[in-house]
């Protein structure tokens, strides 16, 4: 056990603590000048995000100052691929500390206590998102490796964008983007695009015959991805696939989000196989059409992967975006726990495929 000092007690949260937790969510989002604070806080995301079991149940460490909680460490567990074997993985989301008890160590002491329980919780390895004022925090006395700032990628829409603020978009909002006609299809014979109304084996497949290339990755399989995706999400998501001769080849999540007071679709999540990336391309076609009707200034997608990923979305138009004009830059930072990972597993950032959906934002 660390020597925490005087001051706060650390402990794992409990369910009475709940409201006092949420309540200092709540509070924090609203100082936020962050791409989080451009929109309410939404409880029931948080609750689902952070106090909700997911397919594997994590952990959250408080901070307790005078019978008050001051501080909010949560560490989600996910399934992670590493070199083709499951690690449990604690994903650091949904941190807070309260306004008067910041640069006092809270945010050091919360992180010590929880990476050392994480192991008797089954957890293997940590990784975070923090942005360019926290990346310190997590690279210091905590031990992660700082792995890569995540790139972004836009592909602008102005006319409409336009259209849509003049007030003719085509599309009306309280429909789906498949009950508006028929996607256009691929050129190649017996490829096809439907809307997914379940996550299937089919996409059991698709993870199996990929995971291989991405050596560290979530398990997209259909547990998770129903959870993550499906009617119990916190967001209303839209996913497509791509499939040949009744074969997944690729999907794309997304949904419609309120960035900057700007109406964005957002590409959440995406997989494909390998070599011929037909499918894939295919549905960012079907993607820019619907951000496109749907009045959305922009695509936007979040990502690493391998290059060959990255020169597809160049192929259908998107632009990486600077950091100079990166509003929240995603740094990804990792650490093994407890011997399970080795750290020259975790450090080359060519071997990781991270999307927004490792994130609790979007």
């Amino acid at each position: 056990m660390p020597d925490l000092g005087s001051g706060p007690l650390f402990r794992e949260a409990q369910e009475a603590d709940k409201e006092s937790i949420i309540a200092l969510s709540r509070e924090v989002h609203k100082e936020t000048r962050s791409i989080r604070s451009r929109e309410p806080f939404d409880e029931k995301q948080w609750v689902w995000l952070n106090w909700e079991d997911g397919p594997i149940p994590g952990f959250i460490t408080i901070a307790e100052d005078g019978g008050k909680v001051c501080g909010v460490f949560p560490m989600r567990a996910r399934l992670i691929s590493v070199n083709g074997r499951p690690v449990e993985a604690g994903v650091v989301q949904g941190l807070v500390t309260e306004q008067t008890h910041r640069r006092q160590g809270v945010f050091t002491k919360m992180g010590l206590r929880a990476l050392e329980v994480a192991p008797s919780h089954g957890i293997g390895l940590s990784y975070a998102f923090p942005n360019n004022r926290s990346v310190a925090g997590f690279t210091g006395r905590l031990g992660y490796r700082l792995i890569a700032t995540i790139p972004v990628y836009l592909k602008l829409h102005p006319l409409a964008w336009l259209a849509a603020r003049l007030g003719r978009a085509v599309w009306r909002r309280d429909q789906t983007p498949d009950q508006q006609g028929e996607f256009p299809q691929p050129a190649e014979e017996g490829w096809r695009i439907a809307p997914v109304r379940e996550f299937d084996s089919r996409f059991q497949r698709l993870w199996e015959s990929v995971r291989s290339a991405n050596k560290v990755s979530l398990i997209r399989d259909p547990a998770y991805l129903t959870w993550r995706f499906g009617p119990g999400a916190a967001h209303r998501y839209h996913a497509l696939a791509c499939a040949r001769d009744g074969q997944v080849e690729a999907y794309v999540v997304y949904r419609m989000a309120g960035i900057l007071s700007l109406r964005v679709c957002v590409i959440v999540d995406f997989l494909s196989t390998e070599g011929s990336f037909v499918g894939l391309m295919s549905l960012l076609g079907c993607i820019d059409r619907i951000a496109r009707r749907e009045g959305a200034v922009a695509t936007l997608v979040a990502f690493q992967a391998q290059t060959d990923i990255v020169s597809v979305f160049k192929k259908a138009g998107f632009i990486a975006v600077t950091q100079r004009w990166n509003i929240r830059p995603l740094n990804l930072v990792a650490r093994g726990l407890g011997g399970s990972v080795q750290e020259d597993e975790l450090v080359d950032p060519s071997r990781w495929f991270v999307t927004l959906a490792d994130w609790d934002v979007l």
